[in-house]
């Protein structure tokens, strides 16, 4: 009785009554509700009897799947060889039984599922690898590790951010050694997962894979230095901008030095904004305008007035947190530009949209004539746009103290 006073009271008296309950009675009245998930949970850790627990998960498989699954592994560790075999032994697709094993976050469902790693269903190995991550503990990521070799690539490409999330020291031991693999996919792959670990010690073992021979491993592994942003990174990567392939260059090593906030990374920037791809230009845009470099108003001036609708969003975004006097200069101008064009679309209303957002947020006192003029011009414009306008203007004046810059400064 002292033993069963240490569970909460509605697990106590269920441990209690469950000899007399019958199996309507314990799926209709407890294991359906899902109120009731927890005490029993509770109540099936300390449970003694092995076939009350058998039967309790059978019972509740009956109710439903995952809830069973979820039970097969609350039970003493000495019960679950035979409450995971019950899940083992549904006769259901092997994908949906991958899955539940993971969810019992059992030890003993682990070789069940190394050997499901092998199977031919395309969706199983995947499925495996990561109900193996549903587990967490030691046994199943020396499991994860050792999938870092498998033959199946959707093993070996899942399993590093799986290890990464687990976060463990063993987890984090076994990427780190992944940084030597064989298989460059996977040298690539952990170097990306050791982002999730993020220490700084994590910086020095990573700094050697921007010397990788593979493009892919050392793109990975800048990416990963500049998720973490450490400065004893900035002189590896400033290496890594003479790399010979373009995307290396651009998509790793400067957006790298660009999230680090290293200016070295300002020209290579500047070149993405040249770039044929719509995301290059864009991250290159928004790490531009994150690191407030004027030298990049002129690209982002460009982008503003020829860009894509997403490329315009991103470039006025940007000027607005560069937020100089060239860049405020930029911003209106677009303002004006949209204010005298004859035809406008709906692209150009929301990017013109953004420009004034801009403002709004970094907007200097300077830009409050040209704002004022804007609303003056004799144009058929929206009213949601004026009201962006006086918003913008409202929020400058705020700022600096005063409504009229011309008597402010006279």
């Amino acid at each position: 009785m002292e033993f069963y006073r240490q569970l909460p009271l509605e697990s106590n008296n269920l441990l209690q009554q469950l000899a007399q309950l019958s199996d309507e009675q314990l799926q209709r009245d407890y294991l359906n509700y899902l109120q009731w998930t927890e005490p029993i949970t509770q109540m099936l850790a300390q449970l003694e009897d092995e076939a009350q627990a058998l039967r309790v998960v059978r019972l509740a498989l009956e109710v439903d799947l995952r809830l069973g699954a979820k039970l097969a592994g609350a039970v003493k560790p000495e019960f679950q060889v035979q409450t995971v075999g019950l899940v083992t032994a549904l006769q259901i697709p092997e994908v949906l039984k991958v899955q539940l094993l993971g969810m019992t976050r059992s030890d003993y469902a682990i070789l069940y599922l190394v050997e499901a790693l092998n199977d031919e269903e395309s969706c199983v190995p995947w499925s495996a690898t990561f109900a193996l991550g549903e587990i967490k503990s030691e046994i199943a990521v020396r499991a994860l590790i050792k999938a870092l070799n498998h033959q199946n690539s959707d093993v070996y490409w899942l399993a590093p951010d799986i290890l990464g999330q687990i976060g463990s020291q063993l987890a984090e031991a076994g990427l780190i050694h992944a940084l030597n693999h064989q298989n460059p996919w996977v040298r690539g792959r952990a170097a990306e997962a050791l982002a999730e670990i993020g220490r700084e010690e994590i910086v020095y073992l990573l700094i050697p894979s921007l010397r990788d021979k593979d493009p892919y491993v050392v793109k990975m592994a800048a990416s990963t230095l500049g998720k973490i942003g450490d400065d004893i990174a900035v002189p590896a990567l400033i290496e890594v901008l003479q790399h010979e392939n373009s995307k290396v260059r651009i998509q790793a090593a400067a957006f790298a030095l660009g999230n680090i906030g290293s200016d070295a990374a300002v020209p290579f920037l500047i070149e993405a904004m040249n770039n044929q791809n719509e995301f290059v230009q864009e991250s290159a845009a928004t790490i531009l305008g994150e690191l407030g470099s004027e030298k990049a108003i002129p690209s982002l001036i460009h982008a503003l007035n020829y860009g894509c609708p997403l490329i315009k969003l991103t470039a006025a975004t940007a000027l607005g947190k560069i937020g100089s006097q060239a860049a405020i200069a930029a911003l209106v101008e677009a303002l004006n530009h949209y204010l005298t064009c004859d035809q406008i679309d709906d692209s150009d209303d929301t990017y013109i949209t953004f420009a004034a957002e801009a403002l709004e947020k970094k907007g200097n006192p300077e830009a409050l004539p040209y704002l004022a003029n804007i609303l003056l011009k004799p144009t058929g414009y929206k009213s949601t746009f004026i009201e962006t306008v006086f918003n913008t203007i409202a929020a400058i004046q705020h700022r600096c103290g005063y409504y009229n810059y011309a008597i402010a400064h006279s």
